[in-house]
């Protein structure tokens, strides 16, 4: 789709909005998400269906049900000047039935790798893609997050990553989605002996300056976000069968980074720490996204342990369950930090 779709004439959303950012929003919705998904279609041919095809492809590339509301917002201005001059027939954004529209993240159903099929997913991976594939999994960056690294900040030595940019979809550093979103995230100790063997074959082709981009291309740009999931991610689904059950939901680029806070969670790990650990704006943001992943067979056999020791008299207070007396510490940590971190009174 182009600016230039409707004959003899350009379809203009309008006068730019009085606020710039809305205007930079709107630019940034047409020129880097509706006009590549509707590729060259012509806006006189766009239907329904193409608008809920765009829709179920952003939701598999991880976007939240507010970015895509808010990629459509300039679709549906556009559609429906041109059903005004006569050039539609119908907006087929307003055409949406209500299971086409976006959907919310408990209401996309998300695939979560295993502990089993992390590591097939990562040997199968083809080079040069197979440490950002291990990077992503490991530290659940956004897929823009680790292609806007530098070099500048993989502090290696302390075993760190500073997220401090993004790369946008046409190759530029941009600021982060959120505030929180600039963190600091550790690596263990196979990624750091990894990344340390990456920038020694970048300094003998002298792409390790500082500001030399630690995912490049053969030209030392940048890896770009399409390439890395037809060249890298696809050929790995395809070679370590990861898509192969039918039942399971398809495995895509945003599901690394789901399998990463899912994993720890699993584990164990204060639900803050995740949160901050993925660059979440709020905690509730975690629990949301994260409760109905979580082990219900594990909380069962906790649920059932915490009401055995109640029936039988053991409560906290006379020597009831190590695991009921930590889960109740940890609760009562979590609940003091989550209260800091949202600001939340009674």
């Amino acid at each position: 789709m182009s600016h230039a779709s409707l004959p003899g004439r350009r379809c203009r959303v309008g006068p730019p909005p009085p606020v710039p950012q809305s205007y930079a929003s709107y630019r940034n919705s047409i020129e880097n998400h509706l006009i590549p998904g509707f590729g060259k279609k012509k806006l006189q041919a766009l239907r329904i269906d193409d608008v809920a095809g765009l829709i179920a492809k952003l939701e598999a590339d991880g976007y939240s049900r507010a970015s895509i509301s808010a990629f459509l917002v300039p679709l549906n201005r556009i559609c429906a000047k041109a059903v005004r001059r006569g050039f539609l027939p119908q907006n087929p954004v307003l055409g949406l039935d209500n299971d086409e529209r976006p959907r919310s993240e408990e209401e996309v159903e998300r695939r979560v790798l295993d502990s089993a099929e992390v590591p097939r997913l990562v040997a199968a991976t083809p080079e040069p893609y197979r440490l950002l594939v291990e990077v992503s999994l490991a530290t659940g960056l956004r897929q823009s997050e680790p292609l806007g690294l530098v070099w500048a900040e993989a502090r290696l030595d302390a075993g760190k990553l500073d997220v401090r940019k993004q790369l946008d979809r046409k190759g530029r550093r941009v600021a982060l989605k959120t505030k929180a979103s600039w963190r600091t995230v550790p690596l263990g100790p196979s990624l750091v002996a990894g990344l340390r063997a990456h920038r020694q074959e970048a300094l003998k082709l002298g792409q390790a300056r500082p500001e030399d981009f630690v995912f490049r291309s053969a030209t030392g740009g940048p890896m770009r976000h399409r390439t890395i999931v037809k060249r890298g991610l696809a050929p790995a689904i395809e070679a370590a069968g990861i898509n192969d059950d039918p039942a399971k939901p398809k495995l895509t680029w945003h599901d690394l980074r789901r399998t990463a806070g899912s994993l720890l969670l699993r584990r164990g790990a204060n639900i803050v720490y995740v949160s901050n650990f993925l660059g979440h704006a709020d905690a509730s943001i975690t629990l949301r996204a994260y409760a109905k992943l979580l082990d219900a067979a594990d909380q069962d056999d906790e649920a059932t342990a915490i009401m055995e020791d109640a029936l039988h008299g053991k409560d906290m207070e006379n020597g009831g369950s190590e695991r009921a007396r930590t889960a109740g510490a940890d609760d009562a940590a979590n609940v003091r930090v989550l209260a800091k971190t949202t600001g939340g009174g009674d």
